[in-house]
């Protein structure tokens, strides 16, 4: 007899409502940020990442579509995993609450990247998008065909350095929990990649009474990510050394 024992599923979601304009759109708009400087600069962030506005209540249309697939999307994760009983302890869910934001990077870095870059072949450290219900990244852009630039997932066992990539594929997310830890993989090609990711959070309905926390909020960070960051951070001072 076989146990699965605590599996984690990523599952893709295709948007066929999202059109090559609404697309354009997006990228326009994506643009027009960093154009005008609204965009996060950090030593172990993505090229250019936007704020985290893009699914606000007054966004334009194209945003609003965009959205409306992220929900359809974590519905449909539910549906094929089973997520909720399992990993909640409830029969029930309430989705109270989403945000998104994009980036955009390339093959070429700005100098504050490049070593990182050199040493460990990413554009970003393991994160992970804690307390979030669940997460997902739309491949907006996909220079490629597929071959470059997706996401690598790391074993949620954290003494295991497993990884797996997830390939990209255009107009389509890619949903997982929200506490798996995941990185943006560079790009092998002189092409531009946009990228939105995005976090849903939840209320469970008829938890267990040792689930005193109902309801997940935006904005916690995860001592995960900072474990993960410090290992990263070790691993290029060894290399250095």
């Amino acid at each position: 007899m076989k146990y699965d024992l605590f599996p984690v599923q990523v599952v893709r979601y295709i948007c066929k409502d999202i059109s090559s304009n609404d697309r354009k759109n997006m990228m326009d708009s994506v643009d027009l940020q960093i154009k005008k400087g609204h965009y996060q600069k950090g030593y172990l962030t993505p090229k250019y990442q936007t704020e985290y506005t893009l699914f606000q209540d007054n966004c334009p249309s194209y945003w609003q579509k965009l959205k409306k697939s992220f929900y359809d999307a974590c519905h449909y994760y539910i549906k094929e995993t089973g997520f909720v009983g399992s990993s909640y302890g409830g029969t029930g869910y309430t989705f109270t609450e989403s945000e998104a934001w994009a980036f955009k990077s390339y093959k070429s870095l700005n100098e504050s990247q490049e070593e990182i870059r050199n040493t460990f072949g990413i554009y970003s450290p393991w994160h992970d998008h804690s307390p979030a219900y669940l997460a997902g990244v739309y491949y907006l852009k996909d220079p490629g065909d597929g071959t470059t630039g997706g996401t690598d997932f790391h074993n949620p066992v954290i003494t295991r350095r497993d990884v797996i990539e997830v390939p990209p594929v255009q107009n389509s997310w890619i949903i997982f929990p929200g506490w798996l830890q995941h990185r943006s993989v560079t790009l092998d090609v002189e092409d531009t990649r946009y990228v939105v990711a995005a976090n849903m959070y939840s209320k469970m309905q008829n938890q267990s009474p040792y689930n005193d926390w109902e309801e997940e909020t935006p904005q916690s960070p995860s001592m995960k990510n900072l474990i993960f960051q410090i290992m990263d951070y070790c691993g290029l001072l060894l290399l250095k050394g």
